[in-house]
Order: C-alpha cells, then structure tokens, then sequence
C-alpha cells in the first residue's frame, strides 16, 4: 500500500507539463509596470526611493514580493526572466499542496484515506481554469504567494512555540505584501484566537494586525476606476449574485446557473461541517476557507459592478472557487468518523473530480496555449515593427520595453523562437508528401528578422510533427530552420476537422544565414521512416 502515498502527486504531472509548454519569457499586461518599469527605476534611484519604489501601490495591492524577486533575479541572472517568474511561482502553488497534503495526513491520520482523498483534491486545484495566473508573471507570483503564506500562516499560529509565532507573523506580513487579499490573514487569525479562546495570542496578534494595517495603508490612495469596498452605492442584489456564482465557478463554466447552484452548495456544505465542530478538528482548514470567502468576498465587490460576466470568465479568481472546494470537503471528511461512509465519500469525489479535471483540461488547455502562442506572436511582431505588445496603452510599453533592452533588464536573446539549423548532413530520400497541409498565414521581414508563423496537418497519426523543420530555398541552398512548436489537439482544431495530428509552428530569428538579394521558396520538413517528407508553399520571400 506504499505506492498509495504517490497518489497525490499524479495531478501535478498534467499541470506542470502545461505550465513548461505554455510560459514564455515575454511581459504581460501589469509586468510592464510593476516588473520592468519598477526595476529600471529602482536600479538608479537612491537608497529611499529604492524602498519607496519596492512597497509601492499598484492599484489596490502592494506587490512588493513581485518586485523583490524581480530585482533579486536581476542581480543573479542579468536580466529579468518571465518564464523564471511563471516558474517560481506555481512551485510556490505546488509548495502549499505539499503543505496541505502534509497537513491532511496529520489531521486524518489514516494514510490509505488521506492519499485517495488528496488526489482528489489535487485534481480540483490542478487544472486550467485560472489561465491566466498559470503563465502570467504579476499574476501569479502575486496570487500563489499569498496563497502560500497565508496557509503557513494559519499553519504556525497555532503551534504555541515563540519561533512559530514569529514565522507566522512573518508570512502573514510577506502576505500583506503580495496581494491586497493579504489583508484578510491577520482577519481570520484573530477569528480563529477568538472561537478558540486563546487570550495571549488574541491580544498579541491585534496589535500585530494594527501595525500591518497601518504599514498597508501608510499612503494609500483609492486607485481611479476602482470602486471601493467601502462604496455605498454598491448594488446588493448584484452583488450576492456575483459572489454565489464566483464561489461555484469552477464547476459551472461560462453558465451562471450551474455555478451559482454550485455556490449554494458548498457554502451550504462548509456550514453543515461547522455545525458538526469541524472548525476546532481542522483548524488550519477553517481559516482557509474563511480566506478564500474572505478574497471572493472582495473580489465581488470590485468586480459586481461590471456584471456576473467577469465571475464566470476563467481567469485567477477561478482559484479562490477552487479554494473553498478543497477546504470545505477537508473540514466535512474531518467530521466523519464512520468508516463506510467514508468510503462512500470517497467513491462520490474521486470520480468527479477526475471526471471535472479531464473535461477542464479538454476545454481550457487551448485558452492557456492561446495566451502563449498570443504572446509570442504578437512580441514578434514588434521585434519587426509592427504593433501588437499585450498592453493597453501601445506607446507606454513600448517605451518601457526599448528602456528595459537598453538598461539590460530584458534581453529579445532569452526568449525561445527556435534557431537555424545547419545543413542535412544524412543523405536521406526526399519524398514531397501532399498528404502534409501547411498554412502560413504570417511570413514578415523587417529590423534585420524573419517571422514565420503557422501549422502542419496531416491525416496520418503515426507521423511525428514534433521534428519538423522549415525550409527556404533559393534554388542553390536550402536553409532549415526548427521553429518553437506546439500541439493543437484535434478536438480544439475545428479548422481541419479531418486531420488526426496538427503541429502549429512560430519562429523569429535574425536574418544571418539568408541574403535578402535572393528569392527563397518555404516549406516544410519532416523525418519520417527515414526520409525526408516535404511539402512546400506558394509564399516566397522577395
């Protein structure tokens, strides 16, 4: 019953394979700002701005662990690294599965139940929902850290020693820190020291939460086309609506209904456990939950204005919905003790959530690799003078990328578009296959690079398309190229409903190997059952 214990670790393999795939080294939307344009700053200003700078409000949060890791990379590697950033930070999601996992094994104390129901959890936490906070630096640096701390938090404070206090205190100050839902750590921690009557540790952590709350606010500005959680004008009816429905949204997709029923049940569910005195059983638990309603909660009230559409759209809100699933199924198994039932338990969410992981990978996979390969396509597009950086205002980060290559904090050399290849040294047969379709809806040339965007598709399924290789020739040479590829799964590839494989294809890289004097044919390779299978195109280079 050994190999049990590894049971838990099966969701990650999935997840962690999507994240490798998908996280480039390209900024996104906040990175502009709250990564490169912090950093440049920082790295010329004096001792007190430095400080300033690091504990700066963006929007409503302060993101000082975003920054402190980006200057720290700087200085250890040269530059800034996104694909790092995206890294880190889902190891940092990954650290507090381990946690929870080691925690559920101490609160269960049964190791069969506590593998099998951890596995069952983890495939509710490990899946594509929250696309975005997957390969999204500011994001996910942001959201997974606080979501660490502010477990470890819940975890220390109850230990009693001075040492685990301290450490407690720590991460909920780092906390704080990462993501303005940080505010509400201290917030559950004083309610937990209250239900358990622990009277030191209630006075100890009030004065604690009034000096973390004062260095938050200290300067803090209400952030324009932010409502505030204190407006009054706020629409209570819309309001509930968004928050049973964000509260459920991982099991309800794009629809309002599912979701919101799905609200109804779990915080129907997290009631009945509390009824039954689970909050002293699993207490670490209890106060996640009350952090994930508690970032919901916040969430409702910034995003309800703009309509229920924001709660159902996947996106890093999605994990608070995933949060509350795990942490009210951990306190409702921690109040049953009669083993049938709780093997009738475990037969009812092994399958579900097995079942909810596959269908959320089969619909959201293609939303993650769609971000990606957006990223790519439109950095490539800039490199050659286009417009196309994913950032609202064009001209700012603009600005702020040029400074950024110039000062050395971002380098164009870091990011994978693939490389030139050297020239066939095997003499193999060359077989030009018209079973291969081949689209290249991008073939554009300016500042001294060649950007090559589309896909192959075939009907054959034992053909490998991850070797493939373009190809342009100028009648006397053939110059090959691996470009970064990545798999379009033929039930998201309504385009080429009849093709059983389809391989997409991106590549930008200097233009040292080819004269621009000459005209040059493209094409495709592939190396299949030694031969070379080719298939060229009507679009040439002039």
């Amino acid at each position: 019953m050994n190999f049990l214990i590894l049971f838990p670790l099966l969701p990650l393999i999935a997840y962690w394979q999507l994240v490798l795939n998908s996280a480039v080294n390209i900024p996104l939307w906040d990175d502009y700002d709250s990564v490169l344009n912090i950093t440049n700053l920082w790295l010329n200003a004096p001792l007190a701005e430095k400080f300033r700078l690091i504990f700066s409000q963006h929007n409503e949060h302060r993101i000082a662990l975003l920054r402190i890791f980006s200057i720290i990379q700087y200085y250890l590697s040269g530059a800034i690294n996104f694909r790092w950033q995206v890294i880190i930070a889902n190891l940092l999601l990954t650290i507090f599965y381990l946690l929870f996992w080691y925690g559920i094994r101490s609160t269960l104390k049964d190791r069969f139940f506590s593998s099998i129901f951890m596995t069952a959890l983890g495939f509710v936490i490990f899946q594509p929902q929250y696309a975005d906070a997957m390969i999204w630096a500011t994001t996910s640096l942001s959201i997974f850290g606080v979501l660490l701390f502010a477990f470890l938090s819940f975890i220390l404070v109850f230990q009693r020693k001075l040492l685990c206090q301290f450490f407690a205190a720590i991460s909920a100050l780092v906390g704080l820190f990462s993501f303005a839902s940080g505010a509400i750590i201290p917030l559950c921690i004083l309610f937990g020291l209250f239900v358990l009557k622990e009277r030191r540790l209630l006075i100890a952590w009030s004065l604690w939460t009034a000096i973390l709350f004062g260095l938050f606010l200290w300067g803090y500005h209400q952030p324009p086309h932010h409502p505030s959680i204190f407006d009054t004008n706020l629409d209570l009816n819309q309001f509930f609506d968004y928050l049973l429905i964000l509260v459920g949204s991982i099991w309800g997709g794009s629809e309002p209904e599912p979701s919101r029923l799905a609200g109804i049940i779990i915080l129907s569910l997290a009631v009945i456990s509390f009824m039954r005195g689970s909050f002293k059983k699993a207490f670490p638990y209890a106060l996640l939950f009350f952090f994930a309603f508690g970032s919901a909660l916040l969430t409702a009230i910034a995003r309800s204005p703009a309509g229920i559409t924001y709660a159902l759209s996947p996106g890093r809100y999605t994990l608070f919905s995933a949060l509350l699933t795990i942490s009210t199924l951990t306190l409702l198994f921690s109040t049953i003790y009669n083993k049938r039932i709780k093997n009738i338990f475990l037969l009812t969410i092994v399958p579900v959530s097995i079942f909810f992981n596959v269908i959320s990978y089969r619909t959201y996979t293609i939303k993650v690799t769609e971000l990606s390969r957006q990223l790519l396509r439109q950095y490539a597009q800039w490199v050659i003078g286009e417009p196309g950086l994913t950032y609202p205002w064009p001209d700012s980060s603009d600005r702020t990328l040029q400074a950024s290559l110039k000062a050395g904090t971002f380098s164009l050399e870091t990011i994978e578009f693939g490389k030139w290849l050297a020239p066939n040294t095997l003499e193999l047969p060359v077989i030009q296959d018209d079973q291969l379709t081949t689209k290249v809806p991008r073939l554009s040339i300016g500042n001294g690079y060649i950007f090559i965007e589309g896909k192959v598709a075939t009907q054959n399924k034992d053909i490998d398309l991850s070797n493939l290789e373009i190809l342009l020739s100028d009648q006397t040479s053939i110059f090959r190229i691996r470009p970064r590829t990545y798999t379009i799964p033929t039930f998201l590839a309504p385009s080429a409903p009849n093709s059983k494989n389809q391989m997409g294809f991106i590549t930008l890289l200097p233009l040292n190997k080819i004269s621009l004097a000459r005209q040059y044919k493209v094409g495709v390779q592939i190396r299949q059952d030694h031969a070379l299978k080719r298939h060229w195109i009507k679009k040439k280079i002039n």
